[in-house]
């Protein structure tokens, strides 16, 4: 049976990496990547994360996500540009799940 496309992401690759964020520096979540067809952010520690879209995360503006919040870029709405974050204060566990999918294709 072929099931319709409309709605699916269809992707070659997926990558799950668990990023430590820091309090004091915007760090790199996810690089920019042109093939990038899809991309999901949980924050799996105790305390806020703000996202900046394509500019160093600020405390004061972006994304925000509480903890266990997610936060996805898909086919409505996707950018394929640099995600980074900053959490709000300093925390030993402040770890942002990052989940990207990407085709082979350019």
């Amino acid at each position: 049976m072929e099931y319709p496309k409309e709605g699916i992401i269809e992707f070659n690759t997926i990558t799950n990496t668990t990023v430590v964020i820091s309090s004091t520096t915007s760090t790199v979540a996810l690089a920019t990547n042109a093939r990038r067809v899809y991309a999901r952010f949980t924050n799996r520690g105790g305390r806020l994360i703000y996202l900046g879209l394509g500019v160093d995360a600020s405390k004061t503006g972006g994304l925000i996500l509480a903890r266990d919040e997610i936060w996805e870029t898909t086919q409505n709405g996707l950018y394929r540009g640099a995600i980074n974050a900053i959490s709000n204060t300093a925390y030993t566990a402040q770890n942002l799940r990052v989940f990207e999918g990407y085709t082979d294709e350019s």
